[in-house]
């Protein structure tokens, strides 16, 4: 969980991780530089929990840093992110790790996106069902939209965030999509998540970001 001046919500994302049916699950928050009570926050509820590893930047250095570190402290064999205005649903943490484990020659699984305003798929086009998602399918426009990914560690590894993208994280995924091939879309809703126009740290690709791949 990246965060930056989220003491409104990130509280709400960090339980609704520890509340999960799933045990064992390494939960990260990188503190970006926050300058409003986030990491007094972060220390006073979750310092002493063993299941909660905090860590913070001295200075704002973007998303894609945040993400990046998180990475780099990950134990685990896969790797998800969520960001700390968002929250997972109750025991879909549980739903996903079956399906990794019942897939366990896939490298990248998408899951469905929930807007916490109208409950509905928080994207334009996806694949009917459960289909694969190609890196031609993103950049034609076939499929468009916001996903819950999770992709195996070593991966991130190879293909770290743009750091030099203060934002515009989906650009990885497209990387990712062309280095490493498709992904596995999977009709299970796993995130909610909470857009407010600029406040969001997502925002469209442009030609010039495409061009890093």
């Amino acid at each position: 969980i990246p965060t930056y001046n989220r003491e409104d919500f990130v509280s709400r994302a960090i339980e609704s991780v520890l509340k999960q049916s799933l045990a064992g699950v390494e939960l990260i928050v990188i503190d970006d530089g926050s300058t409003d009570n986030t990491h007094e926050l972060l220390l006073r509820r979750y310092k002493a929990n063993e299941g909660v590893k905090l860590h913070r930047f001295s200075n704002n250095k973007g998303v894609n840093a945040a993400r990046n570190k998180g990475v780099e402290l990950a134990c685990g064999e896969y790797v998800g992110f969520l960001d700390s205005d968002d929250y997972i649903y109750p025991n879909s943490l549980n739903k996903v790790m079956q399906i990794l484990a019942a897939h366990a020659n896939l490298e990248h699984f998408c899951f469905k996106v929930l807007d916490e305003s109208t409950h509905k798929p928080y994207l334009l086009t996806r694949p009917q069902n459960e289909g694969v998602i190609a890196f031609d399918d993103l950049l034609s426009g076939k499929f468009d939209g916001d996903y819950a990914h999770f992709v195996r560690r070593n991966i991130f590894i190879e293909c770290p965030f743009f750091e030099d993208f203060r934002a515009e994280e989906n650009l990885n995924w497209y990387r990712i999509l062309k280095e490493h091939g498709p992904a596995k879309f999977f009709d299970v809703p796993v995130v909610c998540v909470r857009r407010v126009g600029a406040d969001s740290l997502s925002h469209s690709l442009t030609l010039d970001s495409l061009s890093k791949i």
